[in-house]
């Protein structure tokens, strides 16, 4: 993704770009359903957030489907329609039997959907594999803010090479060179005068 002004991907042009996946097909809206009203901020925060993501999550599995499955407006309506009423029975069995009974139940069914008896769902969360996507999640991040960052310096004028901004004394070597150019360029200015 292109970096906006603060060198993060802009999040406007990809919300744009998704929007235009689904325009005249579906609604690309999608609202996590409520068993309650938030209470408190905090809990209001963490709904936006949901609502958030369950709508990029929407999206791109709305895009899957028109370029895979070929699925037209009407099709991917009653899919949305009914992707919500699923949802929304989950979160009735998380609040009435708990997160794990829930799980339990989605698990069940999804082994009776794929006519598969034992089908198991494993728990990442703290496990090998988990620490794996984390590790390289944080590379990929790390490699975007590098280019970022040289491509930034690099615009300045003080070289096309691009710099590793990770190592301290990279980035203060490169700031006294631009500092020196700078001055430079102002002396130089001021002798013409």
């Amino acid at each position: 993704m292109t970096p906006d002004a603060n060198g993060r991907p802009s999040k406007d042009k990809a919300e744009a770009i998704r929007e235009s996946w689904l325009a005249g097909c579906v609604s690309s809206d999608y609202r996590i359903p409520m068993v309650r009203m938030p209470r408190g901020r905090k809990e209001q925060q963490y709904r936006m957030a949901g609502d958030r993501a369950a709508k990029i999550a929407w999206q791109i599995y709305a895009k899957a489907v028109i370029d895979v499955l070929h699925y037209g407006p009407d099709r991917l309506e009653r899919l949305r329609k009914e992707s919500h009423a699923n949802y929304e029975q989950l979160n009735k069995w998380g609040h009435e039997d708990g997160l794990d009974v829930a799980m339990e139940k989605l698990r069940r069914c999804a082994a009776d959907a794929m006519q598969s008896p034992d089908l198991e769902v494993a728990d990442i969360d703290g496990s090998k594999d988990a620490v794996e996507v984390d590790k390289e999640f944080r590379k990929q991040q790390l490699n975007f803010i590098k280019r970022v960052r040289a491509q930034t310096l690099g615009r300045i004028g003080a070289t096309s090479q691009p710099v590793n901004v990770l190592a301290e004394q990279g980035v203060q070597n490169k700031v006294q060179l631009i500092m020196q150019q700078v001055s430079q360029q102002s002396f130089e200015r001021r002798r013409r005068r």
